[in-house]
Formats: C-alpha cells, structure tokens, sequence
C-alpha cells in the first residue's frame, strides 16, 4: 500500500503578492516622511559680504521694504532614497519659486553690459518697486525623523489585519543641504500715480542678475508644518556687474501633495 502525503504550500501567486504589498507600504512609508512637496512662503532679503544687513553706501540704492519682499514656491514632485529606515534618508525634488525684492528707495533701476545702478526719481512717487525673478528648484537634502513607524511583517499582509496607517502626527524632522535654482524670467516692474489715475511699468530683462543660485538650506518642523532658511553661496548679481549682495530667505512650508 502506498500512501501520499500532501502539505498545502502558499502560493507563488500569494508570494508575490505579499512581496509586492510590501514594497508598496514601502513606498508609501517613504513618501508620508519626505517633507518637500507643499508650499512655501516666506521673505527675501539680502546680506553685504560681512555677514551683516547693513548695505554698504555702493548697495544703498538696492535697500529693501523687507514686509513687502516676499518668497512663494510650489514644490510638486519629490523622492527620496531611505537608509534602511524611515529615520534617515536624502531626497531630491523640483520645484518653481517666485522671489520678489521691493525697493524701498524712490528710485529707478537700470542697467547695461558694465553695471546695474539706480537713477533718482523725483515725481511721481512710486507705490510700488518692484524686482522679480521666477526659477525652477531642486534640493538634495538630508532628512531625519523621529517617530517609529515600522513595516508590516508578512503574517500581518497575510492575514489582512495591517493597513496603511503611516502618519506624520508626532513626527519630528530636521533636513540640510543645498538647493539649486535656475531662473529663466525676470521683471522689474513700478507703480504709481499720475493724475488722479494709477499707471504701471514694466520691464524685461536680466539686470545683471546672476541666473543660477546654490543656496544652504536647514529646514525642522513638527507633522506636517516646516520652518525653512536659506543662505545663498552664491551672489545675487553677476560678478563686477552689481553690488556684491548675498540672497537670503527663510519661511513656512506647508507639506501636503504627497
């Protein structure tokens, strides 16, 4: 007599399944703790060489209505590579930023191949003045987190009893680096009042402006909430073609695309 033992075996089927179930939760639990893609808003400024924001006499005319200079960016698309965890990992990511500079000084901004300068104006009085660059942006930062938010194990994919519950409630994070910027538009712009009537200007061009930026940047929040700085490495003119002025700007950003 001849008797055949049978053991029932888990599925390749089930198997792959499984794998792949936890390689989704892992691109999740990856993306829940990335904190790039939302949106920032902020203010600009600038500092002298010496490290303070006192412009030098030769800059005076570049002077800023610092309430009015604002920083807004949309960051819409991230990833990330992690180190075995959620804990630490370095993203990358794009981005689009508007960076504005409000002269405070009634004056009127010019430029040629030698310099950038202001010209004094006397009549009418500006209500707005205005310089305004657009760029596309792209960090490399590295992030830590604090909360633990472990992956499922196979049993519990198996059985069914785990979702996909990774939350940023509690989580503490701090992220440094760089970002690159690219600008590809530029405008200067001024308003004012003739006659009772409201007139606008408005001009094109590069100002001398340097069209790259490599900024230092810190960012540390609590859930979903960031406070960001960010110290240029490089000048805000071209070199020997405006005041030696370094770009500055720090915020809040607001995480939430992912």
């Amino acid at each position: 007599m001849i008797t055949i033992l049978t053991e029932d075996k888990e599925s390749d089927t089930t198997a792959s399944s499984i794998k792949e179930r936890l390689k989704e939760a892992r691109r999740t639990r990856r993306s829940t703790f990335t904190y790039w893609t939302g949106v920032e808003i902020g203010m600009n400024n600038y500092m002298s060489p010496n490290g303070g924001f006192d412009l030098p006499q030769e800059a005076e005319f570049m002077a800023l209505e610092d309430a009015n200079s604002r920083f807004f960016a949309l960051n819409v698309w991230e990833q990330k590579i992690d180190f075995g965890s959620h804990h630490v990992g370095l993203f990358t990511g794009l981005g689009l930023e508007f960076v504005n500079y409000r002269l405070s000084n009634n004056v009127q901004l010019n430029y040629n191949n030698d310099s950038t300068f202001a010209l004094p104006v006397i009549s009418p009085e500006y209500r707005k003045n205005k310089l305004r660059e657009i760029g596309l942006r792209v960090p490399l930062m590295l992030e830590f987190n604090t909360k633990r938010a472990p992956l499922p194990t196979e049993d519990e994919l198996r059985s069914g009893t785990w979702c996909n519950d990774f939350s940023r409630k509690n989580n503490f994070h701090v992220a440094v680096g760089v970002v690159g910027s690219w600008y590809f538009d530029t405008m200067y712009k001024v308003k004012y009042r003739v006659e009772g009537e409201i007139e606008k200007d408005r001009s094109k061009g590069d100002f001398n402006l340097l069209k790259y930026r490599l900024a230092a940047r810190a960012q540390i929040g609590w859930g979903a909430l960031n406070l960001f700085a960010e110290y240029s490495l490089t000048p805000l003119f071209e070199e020997g073609l405006g005041p030696e002025l370094i770009p500055v700007n720090a915020g809040i950003a607001l995480v939430g695309f992912n």
